[in-house]
């Protein structure tokens, strides 16, 4: 027999101790997602939502993020549980996220705090049953990201809509949890699907949309609906091909005008570093092949700011050329 309410217990007076939500990812600097609260990100098919997630994750993971973070900040989850749901893709993409995940975070085995859990083959009631479990099963999780919700509930129907949102509402705010969910926009438009995006956007803590203009291959993330923080200008990334991930073109900019500086960092003052050695140091510091480690060197001559020594043509060594400073800065 269903336990009756009392209406009692859901009264809220100014005596009531609430406390304020704990941020755990900031987009933009606004509170994206916070614990007991569920947050959405929107977008149409192959956006760049599982890239976006990863970058969270990774940031949430460690504590330390020096990888471009698309203008995430993550809040560190203190060794707590951060479980992946991925309901719609098959093993193989669940393991790149792992491996995109590790290589951010610069890890060589997956922490045991990061749970993966491919449900695409369950049928709907299952999934659901399977993603309750995932609130118990390790312990209270810090962040829970299911993608996509259109697989727990269809979009249309305004019942399991209702549902489903209710439902994620009421683990993320039992487990004290950040839940994060997927949900496609339609096809001519960017609102979320049906009466599950409807819902959605009632229930929502916050919701972001993530876009992809293919002519310029570059993608934007943009605030939809922020309950507790200002929106934000949108942040626009795109897919690095040397570093294999996407990064902020505002962030890919700011690097390449650094990078003249960062081979300088690799020679000692008053060393001489042979070709070969050299190389290996370009190499294994930004994890390129020799050919880029090679055109980055070139670069960084043709801007005067290292000097090459050719002692002979089995000889050829770097090292670091004085920046003159200008006579009115030296005073």
């Amino acid at each position: 027999m269903k336990e009756k309410l009392n209406v009692l217990d859901f009264e809220i007076n100014e005596f009531t101790d609430v406390k304020e939500p704990e941020p755990s990812i900031y987009v933009g600097g606004s509170t994206f997602s916070a614990r007991g609260e569920i947050s959405f990100i929107s977008g149409k098919a192959k956006a760049g939502k599982t890239s976006l997630a990863s970058v969270m994750l990774a940031g949430c993971l460690t504590e330390n993020n020096d990888f471009d973070t698309l203008g995430t900040n993550g809040v560190y989850c203190e060794g707590l549980p951060i479980i992946y749901v991925d309901t719609e893709q098959s093993k193989i993409s669940s393991k790149k996220i792992i491996d995109r995940v590790l290589r951010l975070c610069k890890l060589d085995a997956k922490p045991d705090n990061f749970k993966m859990i491919n449900i695409r083959t369950p049928n709907k009631e299952d999934k659901k049953e399977l993603v309750k479990q995932c609130f118990t099963v390790y312990g209270k999780p810090y962040l829970v990201f299911i993608d996509g919700l259109g697989d727990l509930a269809t979009a249309n129907d305004e019942r399991e809509s209702i549902e489903i949102v209710a439902l994620f509402a009421k683990l993320a705010e039992i487990h004290n949890t950040s839940v994060i969910l997927f949900l496609h926009e339609t096809p001519t438009g960017d609102k979320m699907r049906g009466h599950l995006g409807s819902e959605c956007e009632r229930k929502c803590y916050a919701t972001i949309s993530i876009s992809k203009n293919r002519k310029e291959q570059t993608h934007a993330i943009t605030p939809k609906m922020f309950r507790e923080s200002a929106d934000f200008k949108p942040i626009l990334f795109e897919w690095d091909t040397q570093n294999k991930g996407m990064i902020t073109i505002e962030g890919k900019a700011k690097k390449e005008n650094e990078s003249i500086f960062d081979l300088r960092d690799l020679i000692e003052e008053n060393e001489e570093v042979k070709h070969g050695e050299f190389c290996e140091r370009v190499m294994k510091k930004f994890c390129v092949s020799l050919s880029t480690a090679k055109s980055k060197i070139t670069k960084t001559l043709d801007l005067n700011k290292i000097e090459k020594l050719e002692l002979s043509k089995r000889d050829v060594r770097y090292k670091l050329k004085p920046i003159l400073v200008p006579q009115e800065l030296q005073q």
